[in-house]
């Protein structure tokens, strides 16, 4: 059977420590996903000026400055799972198995997958992520030894034996939840009427 874990690092802190990083991540992903979805919402809108017939969930995109419907949008498109940009779905899952803590990383790569490199940069500067991932459907990186590929797969092995959904064996900590889309379109809403209200002001300088 084949295995393919990526994104997977091995914690050494606390579980307290642990989730007060996640908090942390889970700010940088909400900063990102205002700065990528605020052009495409904005990119939608005009789309619909000329198409306005565009059913659910891309019509939810016509008034950028509603929040609650972009909200209402990008969650339709999770939950038909979409692959495309405004899919911005991420999640973590902790696993607690043989004395170790592996935490797991979904959906780093949202969107256009420009901004992965910079979520993924915040896991690498903390020293107590090791990477920790597997597969066994190509060969194993060359920095890593026979002996340590071959624990990280009895790990797996062990932790999949019973149950083989993530959700089934781990904790799950959401990254996109109803909370976070809300206020990330509530920013891009706020970030584009303040767009407007230079260029609002700057034409009224123009004509005095």
């Amino acid at each position: 059977m084949s295995t393919k874990i990526y994104d997977a690092y091995k914690y050494s802190g606390t579980p307290e420590e642990l989730m007060k990083w996640l908090i942390k991540f889970k700010k940088k992903y909400e900063d990102l996903a205002v700065e990528e979805l605020r052009p495409l919402f904005i990119n939608q809108s005009k789309y619909l000026e000329k198409h306005p017939k565009v059913e659910e969930p891309y019509c939810l995109f016509k008034d950028p400055l509603n929040y609650f419907s972009t909200s209402r949008g990008v969650e339709l498109i999770i939950r038909k799972k979409l692959n495309e940009p405004l899919n911005i779905d991420a999640s973590v899952v902790v696993y607690f198995h043989n004395g170790l803590t592996v935490v797991q990383f979904f959906g780093l790569d949202f969107g256009f997958r420009i901004y992965s490199k910079k979520l993924k940069e915040g896991i690498i500067r903390s020293k107590k992520f090791i990477d920790f991932s597997y597969w066994n459907n190509t060969d194993r990186p060359d920095d890593v030894s026979d002996k340590e590929w071959d624990e990280r797969r009895k790990f797996y092995d062990s932790l999949t034996e019973k149950y083989h959904f993530f959700n089934s064996i781990g904790l799950v900590y959401e990254l996109s939840n109803t909370e976070s889309i809300l206020d990330i379109c509530r920013r891009i809403s706020e970030r584009i009427r303040e767009d407007i209200e230079i260029v609002v002001k700057k034409d009224n300088a123009g004509n005095t």
